[in-house]
Parts: C-alpha cells; structure tokens; sequence
C-alpha cells in the first residue's frame, strides 16, 4: 500500500514552509518531483531547492519524472483534459511501484493551501474524498493524505 502525503509549500518560498510540512517531508520514504521536460522546469528545480535545503540527511530518496503532455489536437478539450488526467495518474502510479515496490510513504511537493490540492489530483480517475476526512482513497492501493 502506498500513502501519498500532498505537501503544501504555499508559494514557493522555502522559508515560508511550516514546521508541519517539513516533518511530513522529512517522514516520507520518497518524493516524486514532476518534470514538464525542457524549458519548463523551473517548477521541478524549486520543489528540488526546497527539498535540498529541508531535508535531514538520512531523509527519503527524491525521483524525478515527466509527465506526459495533453494532446491539444483533441477537438474535444474537455475529453482531453480527462484523458490527460487519466494519463497523469498512471505515471504518478508507475512511478510510485517503481520507486517503492513493496509501497510506502510517497511525498508530493504542492503549492497552494490543501483546499487547493485538486489539480495533484488529478489522479481523479478513481479517487474520492470521504465528506468526514480530509484524505482520499483511490483505486490502484494509494492512500491521500493532504
């Protein structure tokens, strides 16, 4: 089983992280940093300086991958954002049994507040939010914790 901890880095600012969040970052067994490819990932080298300045030494491992691009020829844009959404999720799901085959504690770097998170969710395709909790469960083992 995998637990996926959504991290809220507010703006970006590594100083303006909580004491919370860098716990929660510091208790992962990996982080899994997002990459666009060439020319935009600047996103990916921030959540790598925070990671650089916050995590302890024997903190988790971090892995970056790339996500794959919406298909902006679809004529349908909403059926392509659904499909790049589903898209989205697969890899986040490859790359979480890939990084930690027998499951784990798997960190994800957001901006925002958590009430904010939807988009990290994009792995929509099969999650759902109990009205009572603040995590979601989601097919394919992972666990959300925000």
């Amino acid at each position: 089983m995998f637990t996926l901890s959504l991290i809220g880095i507010g703006s970006g600012n590594p100083k303006h992280l909580t004491l919370q969040a860098i716990d929660a970052l510091n208790a992962c067994d990996v982080i899994l940093i997002p990459s666009k490819g060439a020319g935009k990932d600047d996103l990916a080298g921030l959540r790598h300086e925070i990671c650089a300045q916050v995590l302890r030494s024997d903190g988790p491992e971090i892995h970056e991958f790339t996500l794959p691009k919406r298909d902006a020829a679809n004529p349908d844009y909403h059926a392509g954002v659904h499909d790049w959404h589903d898209a989205i999720a697969q890899v986040w799901l490859a790359e979480m049994q890939r990084t930690l085959p027998q499951g784990g504690r798997v960190g994800f770097l957001v901006w925002g507040i958590h009430r904010c998170m939807t988009a990290p969710c994009a792995l929509r395709s099969g999650c759902k939010r109990p009205s009572h909790s603040p995590s979601m469960s989601c097919r394919g083992s992972p666990r959300f914790r925000y």
